[in-house]
């Protein structure tokens, strides 16, 4: 499934709020804002189908302790039709897409009454603000643009560059690459939640009928199938980054 996004700038305390709210509800910060977009778009009358997976809060805590500190750029991973919806919305109400996901975020973490004057505000990661002039020949900005064009830009593919020698061990993603890890993702994810009702299936009729008899060959069948898929998307994950970092590397 294609996937696109949606951008804001939060405040610290803002952002915290919403972390505080997704911890409420179980959900990553990305699934709550997407929970929000669903709720205020259905209330124009138009409904939007919903996902059926979600990262839960502790596994986004856990992968967000190894980041050091964090952007004030929230970015939320959206389908096209939640997109299109959310764009109408926008248009409709004469808001810009970024003013108006901040004030969604601020009206949903006000409306729980969470207090975000209370709350730890996140580390922020340092800003980039310096500049660096770089002299090439023709030729050498000709292949830069050439290379650039999944990066966004030559600026963007020599500041992945230099990031990917500074830090060698953390990969420096294109565009492409990050819609192929977000889809990665999903996948995982849906993998997942098929293993969690097949288990919450043989419970529920287990309890409900004593005579249900299991068909344990046909049960490792499909587990079968889906740990091979779940292996699969994991080596995926790896063999990009891996090649993301030699690429980078030039090695």
């Amino acid at each position: 499934m294609k996937t696109t996004f949606l951008q804001t700038t939060l405040e610290p305390e803002l952002l915290a709020g919403l972390w505080e709210y997704a911890k409420q509800n179980g959900v990553s910060p990305s699934v709550a804002v997407r929970v929000m977009i669903a709720g205020v778009v259905a209330a124009t009358g138009v409904d939007l189908a919903k996902s059926e997976w979600g990262e839960s809060y502790l596994r986004w805590k856990k992968r967000r302790a190894k980041l050091d500190g964090t952007s004030p750029s929230l970015l939320i991973r959206v389908d096209p039709e939640m997109k299109a919806a959310w764009d109408h919305l926008c248009a409709e109400k004469g808001i810009k897409s970024p003013k108006m996901l901040r004030n969604l975020v601020a009206h949903f973490v006000h409306v729980r009454g969470i207090n975000t004057a209370e709350l730890p505000i996140p580390k922020t990661r340092e800003r980039k603000s310096r500049r660096v002039l770089v002299s090439v020949s023709d030729e050498e900005l000709a292949t830069l643009k050439a290379r650039s064009k999944d990066y966004g830009g030559v600026s963007k593919l020599l500041a992945a560059l230099a990031r990917a020698h500074i830090y060698r061990e953390q990969p420096q993603f294109s565009e492409p690459e990050l819609n192929e890890l977000a889809q990665t993702r999903e996948q995982l994810f849906r993998l997942a939640n098929n293993i969690n009702q097949i288990a919450k299936a043989i419970n529920t009729e287990k309890k409900h009928n004593s005579e249900f008899n299991l068909d344990a060959d046909e049960l490792r069948r499909e587990l079968k199938v889906l740990t091979a898929a779940l292996e699969a998307d994991r080596n995926n994950i790896g063999a990009l980054r891996d090649a993301t970092i030699v690429r980078m590397r030039g090695e």
